[in-house]
């Protein structure tokens, strides 16, 4: 998938980790060195060692070229000396986009009931980003499907949220269906008050599985909405389903 720069041109949706693509806007033929540009803008203007610079490959189509950095902290201070020195030669002479996306997430998600539709856990998932692609079946060596599924999804933005996104729950329930899920840099789960950021351990709270409010839990409790689903749209076998089909074990 790809999204769209101010001009029109298409950058990466999901992203390429601590990558900053330099887009030329003049065509003089030294912009469009790689020499010229290592010399002048990667080692002089920049003051970057070459080991600092994990890959650097020349993107004929975009005329630019896509810069990855060794780690996270280096990619962070390039981006930021760029943005000061956005208006002075030779980097004036480049467009800089970042084609990092911190938000991108493969996430694997298990329902114990395998005929829990790929639209129900979609729309499951769009509660907490956007969901890039359909659901690809995990299968094993023997080409049988595991159960799993796995979605390419952005996270939404949120301040109070752990490393500023918002995470779908590492265990949840779509009706009476419950399932887990999990992806890279993932942040901890507390399956006692339903929220990220911390384990059993240290949680002072507690919450309903299935309406996902405190003051109860669904083991300890009668929920007063056991119908309803405690994170996400679905709220009936029929519609997990896709139909009017029976609930098969």
């Amino acid at each position: 998938m790809a999204g769209r720069a101010d001009d029109g041109r298409p950058i990466p949706r999901v992203g390429l980790r601590f990558t900053l693509r330099f887009q030329a806007v003049v065509a003089e033929e030294d912009v469009l060195s790689r020499t010229w540009f290592c010399r002048k803008v990667i080692m002089e203007q920049l003051q970057l060692k070459v080991d600092a610079i994990y890959c650097l490959q020349w993107n004929q189509q975009e005329r630019a070229f896509d810069v990855t950095l060794k780690d996270e902290q280096l990619y962070t201070k390039v981006a930021m000396d760029c943005v000061a020195a956005a208006m002075v030669k030779p980097l004036a002479c480049y467009k800089v986009l970042n084609l990092d996306r911190p938000n991108f997430r493969t996430i694997t998600v298990h329902m114990f009931n395998p005929f829990v539709t790929d639209r129900a856990l979609a729309e499951f998932l769009w509660q907490y980003g956007e969901v890039l692609t359909a659901a690809r079946h995990v299968k094993d060596s023997m080409g049988i499907w595991t159960g799993r599924r796995q979605f390419q999804v952005l996270l939404k933005s949120e301040p109070e949220g752990c490393g500023g996104l918002k995470h779908p729950p590492a265990s949840f329930s779509l009706g009476a269906d419950r399932g887990y899920l999990f992806y890279p840099r993932q942040p901890a789960f507390c399956r006692r008050c339903r929220q990220s950021g911390h384990v059993e351990g240290g949680c002072n709270g507690a919450s309903c599985r299935f309406c996902g409010q405190g003051g109860h839990e669904a083991k300890t409790a009668r929920c007063p909405r056991p119908a309803m689903v405690a994170v996400g749209k679905i709220t009936s076998t029929e519609a997990v389903l896709g139909g009017g089909g029976r609930l098969q074990r």
